[in-house]
């Protein structure tokens, strides 16, 4: 009997996640589309 409780909690942990596993990002648009030209540094800094 417990194997069958871990056996279907796995199942339904894989079911719960498996949405966002499968979804796949989608990019729609940059913004500005031309950013980089003109750059004096090819290196891009990210301040948070």
């Amino acid at each position: 009997m417990r194997m069958f409780r871990m056996f279907a909690l796995s199942w339904a942990v894989l079911f719960a996640f498996l949405p966002a596993l499968v979804a796949q990002p989608e990019v729609q648009r940059v913004e500005p589309p031309n950013w980089w030209v003109g750059m004096h540094h090819p290196e891009v800094q990210v301040m948070l």
